[in-house]
């Protein structure tokens, strides 16, 4: 038969062709030979090669096992096996079938080592998700380097490194691990820091323990929301509540201020802080400040592998930048602003920002809730991780750092890693080709893999998931709140306005692998949502108007709102939509199950450290399924935990699980119809995690910072003009000119009918350019253009205005001023401060508008207006400065404050006079505030320069043009822009002054339509699909309630108007705010109705005393919101307020068609009760010691205003200032008496004193109301005041301050011409007071004849003396400018004088007090009265001679007194009596005679200043030993009529009284209570004195006099520093240890009473004399007549002021002894001779008078001066050598 013969030459077997086609030289097959193919003479023969053997290592019990894939390593002599028993279901591959928990499959990968014979495993498990079936076999593996990758269209590409796995076969458990592409960084790191809590215990209404506060820490906001917690308490952020303190012992939290609603127990709280700070400030810090100052920077970060791959980046943070400032506009930035268009301080403040990543498994640190065997590097095998870092103007990112994994897993809080940015530099750039991956481009699965070098190559592969065509949401855009996180992380940041935004969903699997942006299943419009209109993927962002309420204080910023409508992907229980065919990937957790949990009563979380693992624990539920062990649950550190096992008993539910279970299982209150909770399977390649991506194509604009809007044109604009002026008078007569009006020559006449329509204002800087000029089509000689820019107003100035008054200015020393030529500045008293009230608001009745005084404001220039304190615009004349008066361009150009004048200088220009009788100025000054435009923009129709739109600076031309005022640097010529306006912008010309305004470019339209990465994402989309499924739209709370209902409120206030009425006002029934019913995501539900009951917590239904109210959808603003107020009758907070008055508010809501009811709390607050005493606090009251009635009735009222309960629950007592129990209140009725029962009278002193006063309080039972919120509990009010305890004041009459006119003596010389006199060559021979010649218009003293003294020595000049004379009593006439009382004797007053001496001179008495009330004259009936004797000296004359001229001297005082009676004239007669010390009675006072005081000057040569001198004494009148009438007589006399002093003869002038003479000496009395001061007081409101005293400590036993031993005080014995309510010692009766005289003096520690103490000290003169270089010119200083060398030394002394307290350092000293008791109180010490005074009368007599001795070409031994005290004795000026 024929034989067909084939040479297999070309070696080559094919076993795809049909046996009868096979090509000559191939072959169909062969076993264990080779064709040789080499084209030596062998070509074409058969070898014999080995064949294979069965290896017996690789042999499994598992007869199911089927190889599906192998690679045989021949480098490393190794064959690669992958391994599965496991079918899937369907036969036809179109779905992928996973294993269930419950079937037992086998699935590895292993490795024969032909070089040892070994056989291992590689990695086994489940997650490896093999199948045998023909259609998933492996079609690629291959081997590079250590790695082994393969591919089985099955699952995505996959690889391991042998060497690793080999070293641990359990190193590779999960998908992640093996995947080839590699695990995508989910979320961005979170720039805020976050803890959720509850309230364990309310300590009161700051402070309260959690059940942790780990992770708190100070200055966090504290926020709540009202759907979580179940009264729907709330804390709003835009309370800004704030921690303040932590105590971790007792976990404790201590916050800044009271929320609006009350802490409770239960309370869900939440603690936020933005992670962005700066610590500049920090001296530690390593930091650059400035680095970050002009970046907007972003932070993200990536992760480095065990093999050295890198994941993809992160999304990035927003931009980390808070501006400084915190973005607000402070003091002086404003001006700032417009004056050089730029806001220089908005740069960042940030230097310093934690990123806090969370990673998707915990830490190392298991005291950080870390785990050693299950966390995040075991789980995703990080070795490193990169921080990132990028610029907004840059393109590349860098890397700030790189983290080795073990350092941040040893690092992490549970699953959180903080890195601490501190502005420094990154250290490398990464990568164009890594800046720019944003996926790996591994395939979704692959049929064909291979390798070419160290590249592997996929074919016939799916390279990306098909998404979604749409989803159903809808987008809107709404103001931040504290439900989410942003107003807290990004506190400065918003969207904009005016700007349209499509908004869209971006998928990715968990590798990393995205979708397109997916929008809206439609782009309409779709149904209200509760108050927010939402539309479709786009929304546009239009800008606030005026009806939107807008509080930009409590404004976080704008942010889009996405509400999802449905779920993305399918949710449906058990199913999924997988599909291979069409690519799409369903989602990553497919829900297997769902139960409901409808209580937390069985809730907890447990970990069990011995079994590593998580109990979740909860009620049994009814309704659902329970999951099952082949299931996931959400974890709460990693994203699926698998539950382990699962059982029930007893009701209770219990799932093991491998890591910490979502604390969403547990009970959630926010749910409030069903609280769903899901189980899942795991889909590894479905949709894992979704963001949002937003789309705004209008960038870059302007913000144009101008000088103010002038609305309309200038005004009163001329050229070439002339000025009027106009002549007026003012209230004296006198003629003022002023420059008016021009005369209408030349005005600039602007168009009309412009206002609100056009506006102008100055452009400079960059401004020019940020409106610039359209320059394309103009002529070569046009100089006004027009601008194409669109604008936008965003920010207006306005005009405020206030007064001010008691100004002054030049000619003018004292308010009010008459008018005045030309002004330019004005004084007045005080600070630059409204605080100055008596300039700013004198009244108290401050506008709100005012402000201190600035450079720029306006003067003058506002009209007075009704609402301006002390400015009435009818008045006539008006009382005001009206505007015509100065030049419609006068502002003020500075304000200076002198602090040592106490004294503010306004200078202002241009000038002008200042109206006659104007009292008031109002001042205008610029602000602004938010302008809400039209969406239509306004245009800048013409633009030039300002000479070039007729807007000329102030000059003669144009005198009263506004342009000026109106326009920024004018005088510079600027740019002006015209605007045609869609609305009102500016101030007219008349109040116009420049101030910050801001215009708003139109942005840019970007041509790139892209879509930009927001930080809202990676999340995961289980979560977001589980809150759609069991999110309930039912109200779950209200929007904040804003509740106050407070005791003084008025239930007919007249605030009762539903939009407007203020909440807790006294004048409004209105009890909350207005509020709407919420849903669980935030939104207002504005389409429902309600019907609300109230019961309070004594269960009575008082919902008659309330009313609801509902804002009508036909209103402009708040529409559908509600509003309680209360009605029918006022409530009072009593003892029972805490259940009578605690309140819960019900309201059934139907939303829907279904009615949810929903609860909120409210509660009367208490106000405060108050006295009734007028100027309680400042309360000052005088008593006697033997009082025994009431001494103040504090009479209180409590808050409410149910005019039946005021008085009701009050109780009184004291509460400081009665440690001795020296007074006692009545509880009942607030009466407060002396105690009279302690056995002695109340001690001398002054008691400060408190009393309160507390309402809801029961006396009988139960005390105070407590409550640890206080507006809830017992409130209280202080009344602190000061009882004085002292002796008798005296007669209102006599209380104040006397001064006696004065009494004269003269020396004069009749040949001598007196150039004091006006006219003529008239002689100064005339002195006294002679009746009939005094002026009392003019109070000048006349030219009458004096009393003659005889002349004496053998002169040739008369001298003249002078007796005077003050009377204290009832018959008083006269009063002030009337004529004295001169006459001997006149009514019976004045007693008759001894040897026929006559008067020539009786004061009455007027005071400070007793006169300006009005008061009648009466006798001192009571108290203590202290007169002092002054004579005073002066000399001016030039003469040769240095020898003393001895003047003037107090011949004698006397003292008479007589019984007061009815009868006039008064039948008793005057008695010559001592003084209350015997002062009076020479024989006590050793030699000395009595009240001779002297007061010696002596001429100048040369004659260079007047020379002075002053001495004084004081007598003691004590009224309550001796009552009745009282007569003062002083007689004064030149004293020296020897030669030479009588030839010689120097004329003097004095400007007190115009006396001329020779010499001018002259004595006056004063008068004054001895114990109080009166001064600035009312009747009977004395303030008790309190002086310095030093005394012995130990007395004596004797009272004779001198004792030297005992002097001086302080040299020989020991020594207190005392206090006493005695001017002088004379009047001591009592010490204090203590200057506010409450603790007596206890001498020799109390236990020697009735022994003598000498004691110095009381009021003490100013200036002394001390050694030192010269004297201060001008001031009279303290000396005696004597030699200056003994005390000024050589050269002359200096005179300086000692520190206080100060003794008279003089040649002597006053030294005084009394007789004191153990308590310090003065006895009975001396035998008082004067029997007109009673016989235990206590006094203190004089130790030692003062005493000067010396010589200075007189005397060698001035006498003693016998009046008890000396305050004064010295002289001033430049005679001789004595201290110039």
């Amino acid at each position: 038969m024929a034989e067909a013969k084939n040479t297999f030459l070309k070696s080559k077997m094919n076993k795809d062709l049909d046996d009868r086609i096979l090509p000559n030289g191939e072959y169909r097959d062969a076993l264990n030979i080779s064709v040789g193919r080499s084209e030596d003479n062998d070509v074409g023969s058969l070898e014999n090669i080995l064949g294979n053997s069965l290896i017996a290592a690789t042999a499994s019990s598992n007869a199911n096992l089927k190889c599906i894939g192998k690679f045989e390593d021949e480098v490393g002599n190794r064959i690669f096996q992958i391994l599965t028993d496991y079918t899937d279901t369907d036969a036809t591959c179109q779905t992928i079938n996973y294993p269930s928990a419950s079937t037992t499959v086998e699935m590895k990968i292993t490795v024969f080592d032909l070089n040892n014979n070994t056989y291992s495993t590689l990695v086994e498990g489940k997650f490896l998700n093999f199948a045998k079936n023909r259609c998933w076999q492996v079609t690629g593996i291959n081997l590079v380097e250590d790695l082994l990758f393969w591919t089985d269209n099955r699952n995505q590409p996959r690889k391991i490194n042998v060497t690793t796995a080999i070293g641990n076969p359990n190193y590779y458990t999960e998908e992640n691990q093996i995947s080839v592409a590699k695990y995508m960084p989910a979320k961005p790191p979170e720039l805020y820091k976050e803890v959720d809590t509850t309230v364990v215990t309310v300590t009161d209404t700051k402070n309260f323990i959690l059940e942790t506060v780990t992770g708190i820490s100070v200055d966090m906001f504290v926020v709540s929301n009202a759907a979580q917690n179940v009264g729907s308490e709330s804390i709003l952020g835009s309370e800004y509540i704030r921690v303040t303190a932590i105590d971790t012992a007792t976990n404790t939290v201590t916050i800044n201020a009271d929320p609006a609603t009350a802490v409770v127990v239960g309370q869900r709280l939440r603690f936020i802080e933005t992670t962005m700070t700066n610590e500049s400030g920090d001296t530690s810090w390593p930091g650059d400040p400035r680095y970050l100052e002009d970046k907007y920077v972003r932070f993200a970060y990536r992760f480095q592998f065990d093999d050295g791959e890198y994941s993809l980046m992160s999304p990035f943070t927003q931009i980390a930048f808070i501006p400084q400032q915190s973005g607000f506009f402070l003091n002086g930035n404003e001006t700032q602003a417009y004056e050089s268009t730029i806001v220089k301080w908005f740069e960042n403040n940030v230097d310093n920002v934690k990123l806090r990543i969370s990673l998707p498994g915990v830490g190392t640190n298991v005291n950080l809730g870390g785990s050693v065997s299950k966390n995040v590097l075991t789980e995703y095998k990080i070795k490193n991780i990169d921080i990132l870092y990028k610029e907004s103007n840059g393109l590349v990112v860098k890397v700030l750092k790189t983290i080795s994994g073990t350092t941040m897993a040893s690092e992490m809080d549970e699953d959180i890693y903080v890195y601490e940015y501190q502005s420094e530099k990154p250290y490398k750039t990464l990568t164009e080709g890594q800046t720019t991956r944003v996926y790996d481009k591994v395939p979704v699965r692959a049929l064909a893999q291979s390798v070419a070098g160290n590249r592997v190559i996929y074919g016939n592969f799916k390279d990306k998931h098909t998404p979604y065509d749409t989803l159903d949401y809808n987008c809107t855009v709404q103001e931040k709140n504290d439900l989410y996180t942003s107003w807290a992380e990004y506190p400065n940041h918003t969207i904009k306005q005016n700007r349209t935004y499509q908004i869209g969903f971006v998928l990715a699997d968990k590798f990393g692998r995205q979708s397109s942006v997916i929008l809206s299943t439609y782009d309409t419009l779709s149904s209200a949502q509760g108050s927010t209109i939402f539309g479709g993927s786009t929304v546009f962002h239009p800008y606030y108007d005026a009806n939107d309420s807008l509080d930009v204080k409590s404004w976080f910023g704008d942010a889009a709102l996405l509400l999802l409508n449905q779920t993305i992907g399918d949710f449906t229980i058990g199913s999924s939509d997988r599909n291979l065919a069409t690519g799409a990937p369903g989602i990553y957790g497919e829900p297997q199950t769902s139960w409901v949990v409808d209580n937390s009563t069985n809730d907890s979380l447990t970990y069990n450290a011995g079994t590593n693992r998580w109990t979740l624990s909860f009620s049994t539920p009814t309704i659902g399924s329970l999951p099952t062990t082949d299931m996931y649950l959400r974890g709460e550190y990693v994203d699926y935990t698998q539950i382990l096992s699962i059982s029930s008993a007893a009701g209770v539910t219990s799932i093991t699980t491998l890591d910490k279970p979502n604390s969403y299982y547990l009970y959630l209150i926010e749910n409030t119809d069903t609280d769903t909770k899901f189980a899942y399977s795991i889909n590894p390649l479905g949709w894992y995690s979704y963001k949002i991506v937003v789309k705004q194509r209008e960038q870059d604009y302007y913000n144009a910072y101008l000088p103010g809007f002038l609305d309309g044109y200038p005004e009163q604009m001329t050229q070439g003009s002339e000025i009027q002026y106009v002549v007026s008078t003012d209230s004296a007569g006198d003629a003022y000119s002023y420059a008016a009006n021009a005369n209408g020559i030349n005005e600039i006449l602007f168009p009309g009918g412009e206002l609100d329509d056009t506006a102008h204002a100055v452009l400079i800087n960059d401004n020019i350019n940020k409106i610039p000029r359209d320059l394309s089509e103009v002529g070569p000689d046009q100089k006004q253009y027009r601008s194409s820019v669109e604008l936008f107003g965003r920010v207006n100035n306005y005009e405020g205005k206030f007064n001010i008054t008691n100004f002054t200015h030049s000619g003018c020393t004292s308010p009010p001023c008459a008018g005045a030529d030309q002004v330019n500045e004005i004084k007045f008293t005080g600070v630059n401060d409204p605080t100055n009230t008596t300039v700013f608001c004198p009244t108290g009745s401050c506008t709100g508008q005012e402000k201190a005084l600035e450079p720029g404001m306006a003067l003058l220039m506002g009209k007075c207006e009704v609402a301006y304190p002390n400015c009435t615009p009818t008045s006539n004349p008006p009382a005001y400065q009206d505007p015509q008066f100065f030049s419609n361009a006068t502002l003020i150009t500075k304000v200076e404050y002198d602090a040592t004048a106490n004294e503010t200088t306004v200078t202002f220009s241009p000038g002008g006079a200042i109206k006659a009788d104007a009292d008031n100025i109002i001042i205008e000054y610029g602000d602004n505030e938010q302008y809400y435009p039209t969406q239509k923009p306004d245009i800048a129709s013409t633009i030039g320069t300002a000479d070039d739109l007729g807007f000329y600076q102030y000059s003669v031309d144009n005198f009263n043009g506004s342009a000026a005022r109106n326009l920024y640097q004018l005088e510079t010529n600027p740019i002006v822009a015209r605007f045609s306006t869609n609305q009102k912008l500016g101030v007219i010309a008349a109040d116009m002054v420049p101030w910050l305004s801001i215009y708003e470019t139109a942005p840019v339209d970007s041509l790139l339509d892209i879509f930009w990465e927001s930080t809202t994402g990676w999340n995961y989309i289980s979560d977001i699909n589980q809150d759609v499924e069991a999110g309930s739209d039912a109200p779950g709370g209200f929007s904040p309630i804003g509740f106050k209902f407070v005791e003084n409120q008025n239930f007919d206030g007249a605030d009762n108007l539903i939009l407007s009425g203020i909440t807790g006002a006294s004048n409004s029934p209105w009890i909350t705010d207005i509020f709407y019913p919420r849903n669980n995501t935030g939104v207002n539900l504005t389409n429902t109705t309600a019907v609300m009951t109230v019961t309070n917590l004594a269960g009575t239904d008082v919902s008659g005393d309330f009313q609801l109210e509902q804002v009508p959808q036909s209103s402009p603003q708040e529409v559908g919101g509600y509003r309680v107020k209360f009605i029918n009758s006022n409530h009072a907070f009593l003892n029972s307020a805490a259940t009578v008055e605690n309140f819960t508010f019900s309201l059934a809501i139907t939303y829907n068609a279904e009615v949810t009811t929903r609860t909120f709390p409210g509660r009367l607050q208490n106000f405060t009760p108050s006295f009734t005493l007028a100027n309680c606090s400042d309360y000052i009251t005088v008593t006697s010691q033997t009082e025994t009635g009431t001494v103040i009735d504090f009479n209180a009222v409590n808050g409410s205003t149910l005019a039946s309960s005021v008085g009701t629950d009050l109780f009184f007592d004291i509460t400081s200032g009665n440690g001795s129990n020296y007074f006692v209140l009545n509880g009942t009725t607030g009466i407060l008496t002396l105690n009279q029962s302690l056995g002695q009278n109340v001690p001398l002193g002054v008691y400060p004193l408190t009393v309160r006063v507390r309402d809801a309080y029961l006396t009988s039972a139960g005390g105070p109301l407590t409550n640890t919120a206080p507006e809830y509990a017992t409130m209280q009010t202080t009344c602190s005041f000061t009882v004085t305890v002292g002796p008798e004041m005296v007669p209102p009459y006599y209380q104040g301050d006397f001064q006696s006119t004065p009494i004269w003596t003269q020396e004069s010389n009749s040949t001598i011409f007196n150039p004091c006199q006006a006219s003529g060559n008239q002689k100064c021979n005339r002195m006294g007071f002679q009746s009939g010649v005094i002026d009392p218009s003019t109070n000048a003293d006349g030219t009458g004849a004096g009393i003659v003294l005889p002349v004496v020595g053998g002169g040739s000049n008369p001298h003249y003396y002078g007796i005077g004379g003050f009377y204290f009593g009832p018959r008083q006439n006269g009063g002030p400018g009337t004529t004295p009382l001169i006459v001997n004797g006149a009514n019976n007053q004045a007693p008759v004088l001894a040897g026929g001496e006559v008067y020539n001179m009786i004061s009455q008495v007027e005071g400070s007090i007793g006169s300006s009330l009005g008061l009648t004259p009466v006798a001192l009936t009571s108290g203590a009265m202290l007169i002092t004797i002054n004579l005073e000296n002066l000399m001016d004359c030039n003469n040769t001679d240095s020898i003393p001229e001895n003047n003037s001297e107090i011949q004698w005082v006397k003292i008479f007194h007589r019984a007061a009676d009815t009868t006039t004239p008064n039948p008793n007669s005057w008695t010559e009596i001592s003084d209350a010390n015997l002062s009076g009675a020479p024989s006590n006072i050793g030699s000395s005679p009595a009240f001779d005081l002297k007061a010696d000057v002596r001429r100048s040569d040369p004659q260079t200043s007047a020379n002075y001198c002053i001495t004084t004494g004081a007598l003691y009148i004590d009224a309550n030993q001796l009552p009745g009438e009282y007569f003062i007589a002083v007689k004064t006399i030149n004293n020296l009529n020897a030669p030479p002093y009588a030839a010689q003869g120097c004329c003097a002038c004095n400007a007190m009284s115009g006396i001329q003479g020779t010499y001018q000496g002259y004595a006056y009395i004063t008068a004054e209570d001895a114990n109080f001061d009166f001064t600035g007081a009312a009747q009977d409101q004395g303030v008790l004195y309190s002086y310095p005293y030093t005394v012995q400590t130990t007395g004596g036993t004797t009272s004779t006099f001198p004792n030297t031993s005992l002097l001086p005080v302080g040299t020989s014995v020991t020594t207190d520093t005392v206090y006493a309510h005695a001017k002088y010692g004379s009047t001591v009766r009592q010490f204090f240890s203590d200057s506010t005289l409450l603790t007596p003096w206890e001498p020799n520690q109390g236990v020697q009473g009735n022994l003598y103490h000498s004691f110095e000290g009381g009021l003490y003169q100013n200036f002394v004399c001390v050694s030192g270089s010269t004297c201060q010119a001008g001031q009279k200083y303290w000396t005696v007549y004597t030699n200056p060398g003994d005390i000024c030394g050589t050269p002359p002394g200096q005179w300086s002021l000692p520190s206080e307290p100060f003794n008279m350092q003089a040649a002597s000293k006053v030294v005084y002894r009394g007789k004191f008791s153990a308590t310090g109180e003065l006895i009975n010490g001396y035998t008082i001779i004067d029997t007109n005074y009673a016989s235990d009368t206590a006094s203190v007599i004089l130790a030692q008078s003062f005493d000067g001795t010396g010589s200075v070409n007189g005397p060698t031994d001035v006498k003693d001066y016998g009046i008890p005290v000396t305050r004064f004795a010295g002289m001033s000026g430049s005679a001789g050598n004595i201290c110039t």
